[in-house]
């Protein structure tokens, strides 16, 4: 049944044995390898594979299983093959259609960001020293398969809010606590901690302690969004954050706001040492944060993180086919730079040439126009070799979406911390359409949305909050829809820490097979599973 099979990393290639043994292939992994490639060559081709949606599909120019979705493959012969564990990804391609690939930590696959002293961006890839709970092995059965629903709710959709606090005032909360109230959507609602703002009126729990608990007890979890909305000085911030308590138990959420020196994303940069941002975050508890990943920005027919066909530059392109020619070239343009090329080199060029045509404008120095045609050179490299290969480059998955990473590990010292990636929803009338929700039904697809319900900018027609104050209609039609979607249980709506929870069994799940091929679980779990035939 196994004609080769062998692991790789770099430039090591290791033989590994093709005996199955009671139905089982054991691929014995080298100590400290964390990022390589299992090859598998089966005797016979493989026919099917179970896709992200639970269905069975034939082989596509190149298919990636990923994590949280099932791993199971039909042989020519009938015979189902299925992993015992969760990590990695298995790729096939019609070009190879007798082999899988088992790849574990590739490049971009988990990636963070950190900023420079500039507040440059970089992505970091992050590895955890062992990515698998037990060594990986390939289950053979002519019965059933098993797969794991990522759902509490089996076998559904799953939609989950984590709501940035930028744009909240008192009065905005109390609003939309009760418009969510109405259609019974739970959220991740982020908040500052400390009253610091360049605005009077807004929110903090230093001010709005009482209506941020009414969240609580509506049934939304908190989330700290940093300490405060703008930044003090070095030596005040990192006293606020040495210094920290928290102010409510069960806070365990922490998404970076702005470029505060304390944040993840900062604060090794900003001098802190590994020992006090870790003791300030054990000491109260945290340990899931987000911090300036987005797979891509939902709109028409883009909504599944775990679909790659969402996340390419020409279903960008048909979403915003109706859109006014003027924003429809920005937002594409916008999407190759921050999405498709995803360079922070190239999107700081970006932020510099805006800067500086405006300083020009203002001031008419020649210095300001040079330093607008400096950066303005590779920005326009970029979008002239999209243009010029749009055929091609428009079927290509982002980078941030290929892997579709959207809970991982990452390690600091010993401790390991959950990371979360999320969609950036910013327009609800389009990524929240009927359509939207219905596809994310259908695929039981999977939503992270990284959300402003309080944006109050004036060129977002989709925002939730109009400007005198009322809730948008159009948009509160959509959430009516969703709102069934996820009382008649098509769709679960976790707080971001539930979905943690839930899938932490899903990553410690291992599978097993008998003599007789029957694949069962073989650990501990509250999950929920169905046979595969």
């Amino acid at each position: 049944m196994i004609k080769h099979c062998y692991i790789q990393a770099q430039k090591q290639k290791i033989e590994i044995s093709k005996e199955i043994v009671q139905n089982k292939l054991l691929l014995t992994i080298p100590k400290n390898w964390s990022s390589f490639d299992i090859y598998v060559e089966f005797t016979e081709v493989i026919k099917e594979v179970r896709n992200h949606d639970y269905n069975w599909i034939p082989l596509q120019k190149e298919t990636i299983l990923y994590e949280y979705c099932p791993k199971i493959i039909r042989l020519n012969s009938g015979v189902l093959v299925q992993s015992n564990i969760n990590q990695g990804y298995w790729i096939f391609s019609k070009q190879n259609p007798k082999t899988l690939i088992w790849r574990f930590q590739p490049a971009s696959s988990k990636q963070i960001t950190q900023y420079n002293a500039l507040h440059q961006k970089q992505l970091i890839d992050t590895y955890i020293e062992k990515p698998f709970c037990t060594t990986p092995s390939l289950l053979f059965t002519t019965q059933y398969a098993v797969e794991i629903s990522r759902s509490k709710i089996p076998f559904t959709g799953m939609i989950c809010f984590t709501d940035h606090c930028d744009f909240d005032t008192l009065q905005n909360l109390e609003l939309l606590r009760t418009f969510l109230k109405k259609h019974n959507i739970t959220t991740t609602k982020g908040f500052f901690l400390n009253h610091f703002s360049k605005r009077n009126d807004n929110a903090s729990f230093e001010y709005h302690r009482e209506e941020l608990i009414q969240w609580i007890q509506n049934g939304h979890e908190l989330c700290y969004h940093s300490l405060s909305q703008s930044i003090k000085s070095s030596q005040e911030s990192k006293q606020d954050f040495l210094s920290f308590k928290a102010p409510l138990n069960d806070i365990n959420v922490w998404i970076d706001h702005g470029y505060q020196p304390y944040n993840l994303s900062l604060y090794e940069t900003s001098g802190y040492t590994n020992n006090e941002f870790l003791q300030v975050i054990e000491q109260n508890k945290i340990d899931i944060f987000w911090n300036y990943i987005d797979s891509g920005i939902a709109t028409n027919g883009v909504i599944n993180q775990l679909n790659a066909h969402h996340f390419t530059l020409g279903t960008f392109q048909k979403s915003v086919a109706n859109t006014h020619f003027k924003s429809k070239i920005a937002l594409l343009f916008k999407s190759v730079l921050f999405h498709y090329d995803n360079n922070p080199k190239h999107i700081r060029n970006y932020i510099n040439f805006k800067m500086n045509w405006n300083s020009f404008t203002k001031t008419k120095k020649p210095k300001f126009l040079f330093r607008f045609i400096k950066n303005l050179i590779p920005v326009f490299g970029v979008v002239f070799n999209t243009a010029i290969f749009w055929s091609s480059i428009k079927k290509q998955v982002y980078k941030s979406a290929k892997y579709a990473p959207i809970i991982f590990k990452h390690t600091i010292k010993n401790k390991k911390i959950t990371i979360f990636q999320t969609l950036e929803m910013v327009d609800f009338k389009k990524s929240l359409s009927p359509e939207n929700i219905d596809t994310l039904v259908l695929e039981k697809g999977v939503c992270v949305a990284h959300t402003y319900f309080s944006d109050n900018m004036k060129h977002h027609s989709g925002r939730i909050i109009l400007d005198n104050g009322k809730i948008n209609s159009d948009v509160e039609a959509n959430f009516e829809y969703l709102a069934k979607k996820i009382k008649n249980r098509e769709i679960w709506n976790p707080t971001l820490s539930e979905v943690v929870s839930y899938w932490k069994q899903i990553d410690e799940a291992v599978f097993d097979v008998d003599a007789s091929g029957k694949i069962f679980l073989s650990t501990t779990h509250n999950l929920n599973t169905r046979e595969v035939y």
